[in-house]
């Protein structure tokens, strides 16, 4: 993955981890199309969706998703269908939620009889799981509170209709999609910036500046720091530096300290004779004769 998609992910993933309290290890939810697409490209599934959200994650496929990919004909169907049952884990129609607005966290899990009785197609289960709202009445953030996407799921599609959906339906859902056999993590929404938007006017109406959660998430991160900075401080194994050689004798200049002292020497013990001038008045050896 390139720089360049790697840092957009990395502020895409802080925006949906600050606001919509999700984090690793990340819950991606896949429909057939995005498996029947995986199956045309040849990546590796898992592997493809942990380099791109840069962490570890959980697999997802709904059981109308795989009995769509049943029903239809040709071998990459049957072999997306494949890959759904080996490297997802199912979510059974059984475990949908009945409502768009549930009261309770408990309350999610509707009576099985009714939803085996109806027909649900891939589309409806998907939307059922991540347009839920959960409205509980525990005064925990100072009132009433209500989170859409309550399993904290992303979703991998490449069908762009129910994507447009749910970009408009259920704020706080990131969505993955193959685009020219690159795997593409989208930007937050604007209704997912809309609701962040919302939840900081609301804290600072009410006078506080962290939900119990995000304080939860910054002890954690501290926790992480920590961490972080003791292995940094660990003692490693250093090398010990070697002192700097003297210079290599055959590449030097002989030293001319000896001789320059010792011609200072002679020139100092060395004294100067001057020659006599002769004088004009000493008789010649001839004047002497006469």
């Amino acid at each position: 993955m390139r720089h360049g998609r790697a840092k957009a992910a990395r502020r895409t993933l802080r925006f949906f981890q600050l606001h919509a309290g999700i984090r690793p290890p990340y819950k991606v939810l896949l429909d057939g199309n995005f498996l029947a697409a995986a199956v045309r490209q040849k990546f590796s599934l898992n592997e493809r969706i942990e380099k791109v959200l840069q962490g570890k994650c959980i697999l997802y496929v709904t059981r109308a998703a795989l009995d769509e990919l049943g029903q239809l004909p040709g071998p990459i169907f049957e072999q997306a269908r494949r890959l759904g049952l080996d490297e997802c884990a199912i979510i059974e129609n059984e475990s949908l939620p009945n409502d768009a607005c549930v009261r309770d966290t408990a309350e999610i899990l509707v009576d099985q009889a009714s939803n085996m009785a109806a027909t649900i197609s891939a589309s409806e289960a998907i939307r059922r799981l991540l347009t839920t709202t959960i409205i509980s009445d525990k005064k925990s953030d100072g009132g009433s509170s209500s989170q859409n996407n309550p399993r904290k799921f992303f979703l991998a599609t490449q069908d762009t209709e129910l994507a447009e959906q749910i970009r408009s339906r259920a704020p706080n859902v990131p969505i993955l999609r193959i685009s020219q056999s690159v795997l593409l993590l989208e930007a937050p929404s604007s209704s997912s910036k809309r609701s962040a938007a919302n939840e900081e006017r609301s804290k600072q109406a009410a006078g506080t500046m962290m939900t119990s959660q995000e304080l939860e998430m910054v002890q954690e991160m501290k926790k992480q720091n920590k961490v972080k900075n003791v292995i940094k401080t660990t003692p490693h194994s250093t090398r010990t530096k070697q002192r700097a050689k003297g210079p290599n004798p055959l590449s030097c200049k002989k030293k001319k300290n000896d001789a320059v002292n010792s011609s200072d020497t002679t020139q100092v013990n060395r004294k100067r004779k001057r020659a006599k001038p002769k004088s004009d008045l000493e008789p010649s050896p001839t004047n002497i004769a006469e």
